[in-house]
């Protein structure tokens, strides 16, 4: 995390003035991460998800994306 994007972020190479093109792919870092993820714990009874700062933004923007990764277990 280092783009500012909050872990939403879904757009490339956008132009943000003096500091050149960026990449803001926060939201799908977190598609390949629950790719990897999901499958390993696939009956993992319960999952939390829990971020502080721009984590705890994060989670709040993907929260239903990680739910519906675990759809058999309680997500907190």
């Amino acid at each position: 995390y280092c783009s500012g994007d909050v872990f939403a972020g879904a757009r490339e190479d956008v132009d943000v003035g003096s500091q050149g093109l960026q990449q803001f792919i926060g939201h799908h870092n977190i598609d390949v991460f629950l790719d990897r993820v999901a499958p390993t714990f696939k009956g993992a009874a319960e999952v939390v998800i829990a971020g502080a700062s721009a984590g705890g933004f994060g989670v709040g923007f993907n929260a239903i994306d990680l739910a519906r990764s675990f759809p058999e277990s309680q997500v907190t």
